[in-house]
Order: C-alpha cells, then structure tokens, then sequence
C-alpha cells in the first residue's frame, strides 16, 4: 500500500494500528507551514 498527501512528493510511511491505519508526517510535513494547504490535508491511498 502506498500513501501520499496530495500535493506532496514523496510516499507517507504508515503503520497498522488497532483496526486503523497510523500514518506518519516526515519531517519536512510536521511544520503546518510548509504543507500543501494551510486549511485541509487529504491523503491518496493506494493498495497497489
């Protein structure tokens, strides 16, 4: 499975977690500045 956040270029690294899905924001995503959007994020997922 592949997860990214739309507007973003690189793959997110994500885990299982407890029935959901944990996925982690690298470093250069944690500073809200520096997203793709200030107001909403949304995340492609991918099985394949």
């Amino acid at each position: 499975m592949t997860i990214r956040m739309l507007g973003a270029t690189e793959p997110l690294a994500w885990k299982p977690a407890n029935g959901a899905t944990e996925i982690h924001l690298p470093g250069g995503l944690q500073d809200e500045s520096r997203r793709p959007c200030p107001y909403a994020w949304t995340f492609e997922i991918r099985s394949a």
